[in-house]
Formats: C-alpha cells, sequence, structure tokens
C-alpha cells in the first residue's frame, strides 16, 4: 500500500483537483492522508464532509 501525503493552506479548489485526480487515476491500494494547516478557504469543512474510508485528516490549528 502507497501512503500519499497532501500538506494544504487555502488550496481549497487545487486540493478538490487533486483527490479526484487521484481517485480517477490510482489503481493500486492507498491511504491519503492530508494535513490542513489552518486553512479559512473551506477546506477544512471540505475534508470533514468527505466520506471516504482511506482518507485520514489532520487539522493543525495555524500554518505551521
Amino acid at each position: 500500500m502507497t501512503s500519499i501525503l497532501i500538506l494544504n493552506y487555502n488550496g481549497k479548489e487545487h486540493l478538490q483537483r487533486c483527490l479526484l485526480s487521484i481517485q480517477e487515476t490510482t489503481s493500486q491500494p492507498y491511504e491519503l492522508i492530508v494535513i490542513d494547516n489552518g486553512s479559512t478557504d473551506g477546506s477544512q469543512e471540505y475534508l470533514r464532509a468527505l466520506d471516504a474510508d482511506d482518507l485520514t485528516v489532520l487539522e493543525n490549528p495555524q500554518n505551521i
């Protein structure tokens, strides 16, 4: 299994396209770990709303 780590800070539009691309083009087993660094653009709400078994979301309170 491959682990894919994505760092995000106020990049909701890019994040949405990235996750969709991974889902559509990756045939091997994978897990997604998204680390959000205190986004204020709706990224955290978007990630919380996703219902995916292969997704782990870590929320930092600020951009560290």
